[in-house]
C-alpha cells in the first residue's frame, strides 16, 4: 500500500534542528521533543499528540494536541525522552544536562563542567538506562563521561549520577566516525578501527584496514 501521512510538525525553511526524539505514550498518545535554532537563539518544543488513525485524520486533531515551548540558553545536542519516568532528559552543548517533565518544567540541571560537548549516546542495559557524553576541550583530547539515568522522585539531589569519567588523548572527533554496542564504543579513524571498553572507556584494541 501507498504510506500515508497521518501526522507532521511544521517547522519555518530557516530554522535548524538540533535534536530530537519520540515516544509512544498512554492513551493513545505520543510526544515528540525536538530543538530548533531560530536566529541566534535555541527553543526546545515538545508536542503531545494522539497516535490513533481516527483522530489524527479528524480536521480538529490540532485542538487535541498540546503544544510547549521554552528557549533554552544553549545549543542542544542530545534528546531521550523516558516514558517510564516522565521525563525528558536534556543535554545541552555548554555541559549542561536537564530533566524536564512533558510540560517543559525543569526538574533538575547538572553541569558536567566541560563544554563543547559533541557525541551524546544514550542506551539501556538490564532496565537500566545510561548515557555517554563525548566533550573535546583540547585539539585532539576528549573527555568521557558516562552517566546512569535515574528516576527522579524528588528526593535525590539529582537523578544523574556519574560513574566514570576518563581523558582520551590522541582522539580527534571531527575525523572519527562512531558507533557503541554491547559495552564498547568504536571508533573509525582514517584506516584504523579503535575498540573501546566500557565502563571506563579504556583502548583495548587497535585494528588497521588499508583498505579504507
Amino acid at each position: 500500500p501507498t504510506p500515508k501521512l497521518l501526522s507532521n510538525i511544521s517547522i519555518p525553511s530557516t530554522n535548524v534542528v538540533s535534536a530530537c526524539d519520540v515516544s509512544n505514550l498512554a492513551d493513545d498518545k505520543e510526544i515528540w521533543c525536538y530543538c530548533v535554532k531560530s536566529g541566534k537563539s535555541y527553543f526546545l518544543n515538545a508536542s503531545i499528540k494522539p497516535v490513533d488513525a481516527d483522530t489524527v485524520l479528524d480536521t480538529d486533531a490540532s485542538e487535541k494536541t498540546e503544544d510547549f515551548k521554552i528557549k533554552m540558553d544553549s545549543k542542544v545536542v542530545g534528546i531521550k525522552i523516558i516514558a517510564d519516568y516522565k521525563a525528558i532528559v536534556i543535554v545541552l552543548e555548554n555541559g549542561l544536562i536537564q530533566y524536564y517533565d512533558f510540560h517543559l518544567q525543569k526538574l533538575s540541571s547538572l553541569d558536567i563542567s566541560y563544554q563543547n560537548v559533541e557525541v551524546v549516546n544514550y542506551f539501556s542495559e538490564n532496565g537500566q538506562n545510561f548515557m555517554f557524553v563525548l566533550c573535546e576541550f583540547e585539539k585532539n583530547k576528549v573527555c568521557f563521561k558516562l552517566f546512569e539515568l535515574l528516576y527522579h522522585d524528588g528526593k535525590r539531589q539529582t537523578p544523574i549520577q556519574e560513574l566514570s569519567t576518563t581523558i582520551l588523548e590522541n582522539f580527534n572527533l571531527d575525523q572519527s566516525k562512531l558507533c557503541y554496542q554491547s559495552g564498547k564504543l568504536y571508533q573509525l579513524e582514517g584506516s584504523a578501527i579503535k575498540t573501546y571498553a566500557l565502563p571506563q572507556c579504556h583502548l583495548v584494541q587497535t585494528t588497521h584496514v588499508p583498505m579504507i
